[in-house]
């Protein structure tokens, strides 16, 4: 019994140390800055298309769909650059981190 309540005590704290080191993901994605970097019609080369798709990849697809959720609702989201880049990364978006067995399901 006394063997148990010691295995119990020693399983209880190794549990709860490694628990604090846990920590979540940051969202520190401003959705204003990026609607401004997507409606930009001077960037002909989709430059910040180019350079949000990595960004989005490193976080989860509940992260991922909540900025892209922000970023269509808001104010700059009728204009036409912005309607095409936001439509081509949300579609990539929902290829990504939908797809079951991503990235290796390319080779389907």
């Amino acid at each position: 019994m006394l063997r148990l309540v010691q295995c119990f005590m020693l399983s209880l704290i190794c549990f709860l140390q490694t628990g604090n080191s846990a920590f979540s993901q940051t969202t520190s994605l401003p959705v204003t800055d990026w609607t401004k970097r997507l409606a930009d019609p001077s960037d002909k080369e989709n430059k910040w298309f180019h350079e949000l798709h990595p960004i989005l990849d490193r976080f989860d697809s509940a992260t991922v769909f909540n900025f892209l959720s922000q970023l269509g609702n808001s104010s700059a989201a009728k204009e036409n650059y912005f309607i095409a880049r936001f439509n081509c990364i949300k579609a990539e978006m929902l290829y990504a981190k939908n797809l079951p067995g991503f990235p290796n399901a390319i080779n389907f």
